[in-house]
């Protein structure tokens, strides 16, 4: 074996874990550290443990420092509430150390149960045989290396025989048994928080952002994952969340990205009053009113009562534009094609440039046709043009152009009703749009000096100017495709002014819109336009509703019939738009969409409470439908936003949200539980208890408020668990589920890979397996270990063997034959199922195996 390994390219180490925190995570600590938080345990502890009840489904959670911490602390609590009958406790043969050694260290008896050998678990038979002997008081539980033991016949058996169940999850965080996660089956169940809960939502996901150049985006949430799937790409863009403290909604770099599976997680789509949608996992969570403030809620447990949190306004971009260099532009995507007028006759000097004979008469009719090729342009002129070569009788446009209100309504006029002929555009109106056909002819002509020509037919209008440089401008620069459904809001409109950005809305409603009484709505075929429009609305103050029909045929907008099929809008109440592009509150006593008082604060730094910011950025919404749908993707996608757990997304702007952990967890629903887990954490106070509690400890033993601070009322331990820990914890979040489906997938290569007729093992059908190792048990484990060492592939035994064999149990209590677990202790091993490990990892390591254990 030794020979054929020198004989590979020896790879380097393959360890069995890998760190998740990586610098990018420090950095973001040493950020938070310099705004001096505090550091002990603190509202972000308790914002973790209630995130972690809500995923888990329990009542309450406890968070601790560690897993162990966890073990130790879950069996206090049952001794000191009475609830051990006697200190005889159950414990698996096949543990981990702090599993056995509380047990003793508090001065009970632990009886050993053997495994069983399909999942490593205890052994049904031993264990029923154990309680009928010994009549214990618990069972300390252990999901052994990810795989669930048979929890049901388990569970029947503690509660037929009274004996209290205890979880522990620390290796199977992730891991399921009949769709019900690890740690709701017992009394009590510890959990090691090396990484979060995932949230997620669905791959079409519209998220707002500003890409790595600072430029306005509204792209679905898998784009933004391809587009910056390498490595810290993420990092660079900024999406938009409110910070939790102070309401303000601002943009933040996102921590990561990820895609994961589905698997076996139902998709839930979310409707609110006024059409706003979100596709979500039924864990993931959005915000919902809760009094005066909001909670999170998971997917699973939203109801038609609840009312979902969203922005009143989004940020503008900071970088708002007044012109656009059509130079700097042309010369990044064709400097062959595109020609300039007006140049300096110097850009042509024969120092700057060598002629050949050819090129010398190439030169003399630039000069003689005041038209120069861009990419000989060296000297910036005021009166520069540009234009495209091949168009007959070419015709040119300023190289910046201003962007003012008529400009603004050019492009919303297009959108509207402008399609692309050969080397130029189209407007379409009625007839009798004398208006909107003029201000198109006087834009053009005052900003391009372009002329136009009309084409009548029926009762439309059509507006056609010839510029091929101008065709390009609106195809390539502004990104407006041909075709109705296909059309978008171009980025650049974000960057525009408030006034600009009316002015744009005004013209494509003066195009596409219609107009009834106090109500302006925005009409297309095309469902992400309606969705721009909408998030750009909200950037304005303006909050509306989209109006989703489905028809077949004709549609009528401004006494004009067009053909379509769905038909979408955006609509406005208690506003109108002035012929001047702005806007009119018809009705000042009715409530508007467009928060003035809003606008003139954030323009004139009118000092606000801290309190009112709530008010004036964030807002409710009800929800009037909540569908279970089969989804046709099979990945869904999520952000993690460091210190704001946070993200606005959906079909209009909704919040959602994402949390992360680092430490120990215990889960309950006991209520006395809880209270005495948090003051057994925290040395035996009632700090973390509530008023009425506190008060109730301290009336029993006449203690006053003052003298509480220092009494302990029972023997406690300081196991708190630091918001330094959930601060670096939350970096995690958007790991756990892509870990958990990453280490399923390669536990299920190495079953099929490994061809070991000894051992292997069998997860029930009805159970989700997540483990951090893969477990090997053969009689050639020595050999085995030999071989994989020389290979570069760390190794271990399998968890420590069997307990009864451990010093700290045979010192105190001999030796305990557990025939299965003895196996394991002589025989077992386990080998890397890390985040990081490749596939050829996998199949570097399984041929090793194969090699060893098959000769």
């Amino acid at each position: 074996m030794t020979k054929k390994l020198n004989k590979m390219t020896k790879k380097p180490l393959i360890p069995l874990a890998k760190d998740t925190i990586d610098k990018n995570d420090i950095n973001k600590l040493i950020e938070w550290l310099q705004t001096f938080p505090r550091l002990t345990k603190g509202p972000i502890t308790t914002e973790l443990e209630q995130k972690w009840a809500k995923k888990f489904g329990t009542k309450y959670a406890v968070y601790v420092n560690s897993g162990s911490s966890a073990n130790l602390l879950m069996l206090y609590a049952l001794l000191v509430t009475g609830k051990l009958k006697n200190k005889k406790i159950l414990c698996p043969g096949i543990s981990w150390a702090t599993d056995l050694a509380p047990i003793i260290q508090l001065g009970l008896e632990p009886i050993l149960v053997d495994c069983n050998m399909r999942d490593l678990s205890v052994d049904i038979e031993h264990l029923k045989i154990l309680i009928e002997e010994h009549q214990p008081s618990a069972l300390m539980l252990v999901s052994v290396l990810g795989f669930s033991p048979e929890m049901d016949k388990i569970v029947e058996l503690c509660k037929l025989k009274g004996v209290e169940l205890l979880e522990d999850c620390c290796e199977s965080v992730g891991t399921s048994f009949n769709n019900v996660m690890l740690g709701n089956f017992g009394i009590m169940s510890s959990f090691s928080l090396y990484y979060g809960h995932h949230l997620s939502c669905s791959p079409y996901t519209q998220i707002p952002y500003l890409d790595e150049n600072d430029i306005f985006n509204i792209d679905t949430i898998e784009i933004i994952e391809q587009k910056y799937s390498n490595g810290n790409d993420v990092k660079k863009i900024k999406i938009i969340s409110f910070n939790p403290e102070t309401f303000d909604i601002s943009y933040t770099n996102p921590y990561n990205i990820v895609r994961h599976k589905i698997g076996d997680k139902k998709i839930f789509k979310i409707t609110t009053v006024n059409n706003r949608e979100i596709e979500i996992t039924e864990n993931h969570s959005v915000f919902v009113k809760c009094g005066k403030k909001y909670i999170a809620k998971e997917g699973s447990e939203l109801n038609l009562n609840d009312e979902l949190l969203i922005p009143k306004n989004i940020p503008s971009p900071k970088n708002i534009i007044d012109e656009i260099n059509l130079i700097d532009y042309f010369k990044k995507i064709d400097d062959k094609k595109y020609f300039v007028s007006n140049f300096d006759i110097n850009d042509m000097r024969s120092e700057w440039f060598k002629w050949d004979s050819k090129e010398q008469k190439s030169k003399e009719n630039y000069l003689v046709r005041n038209r120069m090729p861009l990419k000989f342009l060296k000297t910036i002129k005021s009166d520069l043009k540009i234009g495209y070569r091949r168009q007959q009788g070419i015709k040119y446009i300023p190289y910046i152009i201003k962007i003012d209100v008529e400009f603004s309504r050019l492009i919303g006029y297009f959108l509207a009703e402008g399609s692309y002929k050969e080397n130029s555009l189209s407007f379409s109106f009625h007839k009798d749009e004398l208006e909107y056909i003029n201000d198109v002819k006087y834009i053009l002509k005052s900003k391009f000096n372009l002329d136009t020509y009309e084409v009548t037919k029926e009762n439309g209008t059509t507006i056609v100017v010839d510029c091929t440089i101008l065709q390009h401008f609106f195809e390539k620069f502004l990104n407006i495709k041909s075709g109705a459904r296909n059309k978008r809001v171009p980025s650049v409109i974000y960057h525009f002014s408030d006034k600009n950005k009316l002015a744009f809305l005004y013209a494509y409603h003066a195009g596409d819109g219609t107009t009834n009484k106090s109500t302006v709505s925005f009409a297309s075929g095309s469902k992400n336009l309606i969705n721009d429009i909408s998030y750009l609305c909200t950037m304005l103050g303006l909050r509306g509703g989209i109006d989703l029909t489905s028809k077949t045929g004709v549609r009528v907008i401004k006494n004009r019939i067009a053909n379509c099929k769905d038909v979408f809008s955006y609509r406005l109440n208690n506003v109108l738009f002035l012929k001047d592009g702005n806007l009119e509150i018809p009705n000042k006593n009715k409530k508007s969409p467009y928060d003035f008082y809003y606008k003139n604060c954030l323009k004139s730094n009118v000092l606000i409470e801290k309190n009112d910011y709530f008010e004036q950025n964030l807002s409710f919404i009800k929800i009037k439908k909540i569908e279970h749908i089969i989804p046709n993707y099979d990945s869904v996608y999520d952000f993690s936003v460091l210190g704001k757990e946070n993200f606005i997304g959906g079909l209009q702007p909704i919040f959602l949200h994402n949390s992360t952990i680092e430490g120990g967890m215990i889960c309950t629903n006991d209520e006395h539980m809880n209270d005495t887990l948090r003051m057994l954490r925290s040395h035996g106070f009632d700090r973390d208890l509530d008023l009425k509690k506190q008060q109730s400890y301290r009336n029993a033993y006449g203690v006053s408020d003052f003298n509480a601070l220092y009494t302990f009322f029972i023997p406690g331990f300081n196991f708190r668990a630091t918001d330094l820990q959930a601060y670096l914890g939350l970096g995690q979040v958007d790991k756990l589920e892509n870990i958990k489906q990453i280490r399923n997938k390669n536990y299920n290569l190495y079953t099929k890979l490994i061809k070991n007729d000894y051992w292997k093992p069998s997860p029930h059908e009805n159970s989700f397996t997540c483990n951090f190792c893969y477990p090997i048990i053969h009689p050639k484990r020595e050999e085995l270990v030999a071989a994989l060492k020389v290979a570069n592939v760390e190794v271990r035994p399998l968890i420590c063997g069997s307990m009864g064999k451990q010093p700290m149990y045979t010192d105190r209590y001999g030796v305990v034959e557990l025939p299965n677990a003895s196996i394991i202790d002589k025989y077992g091993c386990y080998v890397p199922n890390n985040q990081d490990i490749t596939e050829d990892d996998i199949r570097y390591i399984c041929d090793i195996v194969n090699s060893v254990i098959n000769k």
